[in-house]
């Protein structure tokens, strides 16, 4: 199945062709290809189907699909499962995806987590992705007026 086939999936979603969006997502899907199965589990979730979108993100993630990893990170966090969640999220950093940790932090720091919080910021950054996490807007710069260098430990003020 032709790679440019995904593109096709969110150009239909973009023309409001869902139907086709959901047919070719389920071609690819079919076929083993794991970001059809993220797409169409993402599909099925905006429908309101949680359980047939876990079953396919599970699907995707037993690939190797990062993108399928970060939404069930998501959608565990939703259900009011933040272990899972945060494994979740581990392992698609594992797979070169770190930001399901920084959005996870979001959520908790929306939330009051103020420990959950920091514990997710602080693995991005141990991860070597601090610099990605947007300036101004958050309690990283609250906690770390300084930042953080790259291996997570803060920055001390400049003198």
């Amino acid at each position: 199945m032709s790679d440019a086939l995904p593109r096709v999936v969110t150009l239909r979603e973009r023309a409001g062709d869902r139907e086709g969006a959901e047919n070719l997502a389920r071609q690819l899907a079919d076929d083993g290809n794991p970001e059809g199965m993220s797409r169409l589990g993402r599909l099925r979730e905006e429908a309101g189907d949680r359980k047939g979108a876990e079953n396919l993100y599970r699907q995707a993630a037993e690939r190797d699909s990062s993108s399928a990893l970060n939404f069930l990170a998501i959608l565990r966090e939703q259900t009011g499962d933040p272990k899972d969640a945060e494994n979740f999220a581990r392992l698609a950093a594992d797979l070169g995806s770190p930001d399901t940790l920084y959005r996870l932090g979001r959520l908790r720091e929306r939330a009051g987590n103020r420990k959950g919080t920091e514990n997710l910021y602080r693995q991005v950054a141990g991860r070597g992705h601090a610099r990605d996490m947007p300036p101004g807007n958050s309690a990283f710069d609250a906690w770390w007026p300084d930042g953080l260098d790259p291996d997570g430990q803060p920055i001390p003020p400049w003198q």
